[in-house]
């Protein structure tokens, strides 16, 4: 197989190059990121998807707003709508990742058509309103 420990390094350094490219370019607008939560996504695979995650998040440029999905048999946003990226939303967005678990199929058609149709139709107009989220 392979050595973790290395490929990780690998990894995380390409990740964190990849984040310094975009801080320096960074457009603002609204960022969604979609989580697969499912039971194939058990242990590891959803550990390091939520480290990415995380990593992405504090990432963020700001003037932003961002929502996060998290999809399994079902799906969920972290917010109703798309929210401005601030310390307090940064730290609930950071806290629920945290206590995120898998489970659940994987089915993804229903979170990528909700927000399709309900993000903000410009970058920073957050005042448009949306479906509530589904649990």
């Amino acid at each position: 197989f392979f050595n973790d420990t290395a490929t990780t390094e690998i990894y995380t350094r390409g990740i964190v190059g990849s984040v310094r490219c975009v801080q320096e370019t960074a457009i603002t607008g609204e960022y969604i990121f979609m989580l697969d939560v499912s039971g194939s996504m058990s242990g590891r695979p959803l550990e390091l998807a939520k480290n990415a995650c995380m990593m992405f998040l504090k990432s963020l440029p700001p003037k932003s707003a961002f929502n996060v999905y998290l999809f399994e048999t079902s799906f969920k946003t972290f917010f109703s709508a798309s929210v401005d990226y601030n310390q307090e939303n940064l730290t609930k967005a950071l806290s629920d990742l945290e206590n995120t678990q898998s489970g659940g199929g994987t089915h993804l058609l229903e979170p990528i058509r909700d927000c399709l149709l309900y993000t903000s139709p410009s970058p920073r107009d957050l005042s448009t309103s949306r479906m509530p989220s589904s649990a």
